[in-house]
């Protein structure tokens, strides 16, 4: 979990929700999330992403 993707880039306030995506189609997942749901929620922290290379 320590080398994930975008981890460092997350808030430090323990109140605060993380988006995170596990597995093989994390990364499609994540770059959908980015251009088109994130934005609608207004959301413009990346999410964490735990692709095969993390697991």
């Amino acid at each position: 979990m320590k080398s994930a993707p975008n981890l460092k880039k997350q808030p430090y306030d323990k109140m605060t929700e993380v988006i995170i995506f596990a597995g093989s189609d994390a990364w499609a997942h994540a770059k959908q999330w980015q251009e088109q749901d994130g934005r609608l929620a207004g959301d413009n922290v990346p999410p964490v992403v735990l692709a095969d290379d993390q697991l």
